[in-house]
């Protein structure tokens, strides 16, 4: 520290040095964590909490770039757990916002949008603009990694209008890069190519050297939703070349599996076994479900294009075991979401009611007295929304998998037969890829229909995610259920579904087993798998049985 350091206080000092240190972000962010690191300690020395904070936050966030969300989560940890009193509340919401950035990247997505919404509330509550529209970037974040796009989509448009007011020119472009994402994945591509322009514009102008990639690489998937392959591959070469010297890990494993879906987009097939094969172990060590899931699912589809079913079918297994994790993790944050919102009305109402009890004690009770039922209804509500797929009204895996331990305990008990099915739409990806993700969502609504609507009464299907469907079959036979099942597979594949205005065929795969007593019903589920894998590397679109 130099002499002319050691006279202004640390607060002074930092307030200078800042806008310098986050400018190494991200490439160099090794040198931001020691620099933060050192104004950390001289904060702590001098009893400047504020800088203390904002100094842990900048630290943290380097972390996670470089890789290391769970140090930068101990680091935030042990500051929040100190003594009471010690930071104000401004400063505890710069540190749980900071935490729910790292709490996202260790893919806790629920725990990350509590800290989220509890920043954004303080924030409000002291009228900070530029950090609310901060934490509404973190929110959206989360929400888009668990595919709510629609949801992160409204935190990135508010969040933009906040930082252009602001003249926030870093800001905006953080922000039109996520619009620009999930523009892409609502099947907007126009339009997102045209963000990603608007935000590289900027980008350039502002000299953010270090943003460009990331933008060049975004930009490159729009190309190739696009068709525009060649464009595609230059932005991921791009991409690539930013992230290769640095600790950005995420974005440099994410420039790679880029330019290998690029090389599958252009029949590529081994170079890209090989490379999946690479990467796909480096990015579950990073924890990123959803970009596991994509690499997973890429490779097994190149594995069974060129005739290798033995491993396809372990690939195949594979991604069913990560998409059901990366499910659930999704599951969990929606309802988590959903509950906080419907506190955060409450406690709006709560507040206004309080006001009027001032002058109209008797109007208050009324008004507390419907308040109370809106609330029972609301509770109603999210309870149903636990247990149903919310694009297709169908029960969801958890309320499948109680039906199915009542079935199976009676089952036992009368010593009745049971059966139990999964079906999985073929090539479902195909048609997201062709139609978008609109269009697939429509054909996943259509065949729920179609299968609810030759199953008998007292049979149950749901959809357990993704294009994965399960059937229980009480009091059916073996012989019954295969019977049933044909009948299944004949209504999804007998009429085209209509897709974007076009007529598109699209097939099932069923596999059928017996529930064997006193088996658990996860030996049971296991089996009936086992059977639809069997059909799908038997040609896809039939039933296979025990």
């Amino acid at each position: 520290m130099s002499e002319l350091q050691t006279r202004i206080n640390v607060g002074e000092w930092w307030s200078t040095e800042r806008p310098r240190i986050a400018a190494l972000i991200p490439q160099r962010c090794g040198e931001v964590v020691v620099e933060s690191t050192g104004a950390m300690q001289r904060a702590d020395a001098e009893n400047d909490a504020t800088t203390l904070a904002d100094a842990a936050a900048l630290c943290a966030r380097a972390y996670t770039i470089q890789g290391e969300p769970d140090v930068a989560a101990r680091v935030l940890h042990d500051l929040l757990s100190g003594p009471e009193g010690r930071f104000a509340a401004t400063d505890r919401a710069v540190l749980m916002a900071a935490l729910g950035i790292a709490y996202e990247a260790l893919g806790k997505y629920a725990e990350a949008l509590d800290l989220q919404h509890e920043a954004h509330t303080i924030f409000a509550s002291a009228d900070d603009v530029r950090a609310m529209a901060a934490s509404r970037l973190s929110m959206g974040v989360v929400h888009s990694r668990c595919q709510d796009h629609a949801i992160g989509y409204g935190h990135y448009v508010a969040a933009l209008e906040s930082f252009e007011r602001l003249n926030d020119h870093i800001g905006m472009v953080r922000a039109l890069n996520n619009i620009g994402l999930d523009q892409r994945n609502m099947g907007r591509f126009d339009e997102s190519l045209a963000t990603f322009d608007r935000a590289l514009s900027v980008a350039h102008a502002q000299n953010f050297a270090s943003l460009i990639p990331t933008l060049s690489g975004n930009r490159g998937r729009t190309l190739m939703a696009l068709g525009r392959l060649t464009e595609a591959r230059a932005s991921f070469e791009h991409y690539a070349r930013g992230t290769a010297n640095n600790t950005w890990t995420r974005s440099a494993l994410d420039a790679r599996l880029g330019l290998i879906e690029v090389a599958h987009a252009q029949g590529e097939r081994t170079p890209v076994i090989k490379a999946l094969r690479e990467l796909i172990p480096e990015i579950a060590q990073q924890g990123v479900l959803d970009e596991e899931v994509k690499a997973l699912n890429l490779l097994a589809e190149t594995l069974e294009a060129v005739g290798d079913a033995a491993s396809a079918l372990l690939a195949y297994k594979h991604l069913r075991e990560r998409e059901r994790k990366w499910l659930d993790q999704r599951a969990n944050t929606r309802l988590r979401a959903s509950t906080l919102m419907t506190d955060l009305d409450a406690a709006r109402h709560e507040a206004k009611e309080e006001h009027r009890l001032r002058d109209e004690l008797s109007k208050a009770h009324a008004a507390l007295a419907i308040e109370s039922a809106e609330r029972s209804a609301r509770t109603d509500e999210l309870y149903r929304q636990s247990r149903e797929d919310a694009l297709t009204g169908l029960p969801n895996r958890r309320d499948f998998t109680e039906r199915m331990a009542e079935e199976c305990r009676r089952a036992e008990r009368f010593q009745q037969p049971l059966c139990v099915t999964m079906v999985d739409i073929d090539h479902f990806k195909r048609v997201n890829d062709k139609f978008g993700h609109a269009a697939g969502d429509q054909a996943l609504v259509e065949i729920a229909r179609r299968l609810r609507s030759v199953l008998r009464a007292g049979d149950l299907v749901a959809r357990l995610g993704g294009e994965e469907f399960a059937v229980l079959l009480p009091n059916a036979t073996a012989a019954d259920a295969l019977a049933l099942c044909e009948r299944l597979r004949e209504a999804v594949a007998a009429t085209p579904v209509m897709l974007a205005n076009a007529a598109h065929r699209v097939t099932i795969s069923i596999g059928v087993t017996t529930y064997v007593p006193p088996e658990s019903t996860d030996d049971a589920l296991s089996r009936a798998d086992m059977r639809l894998y069997g059909a799908k590397t038997a040609g896809r679109n039939r039933v296979i049985a025990d």
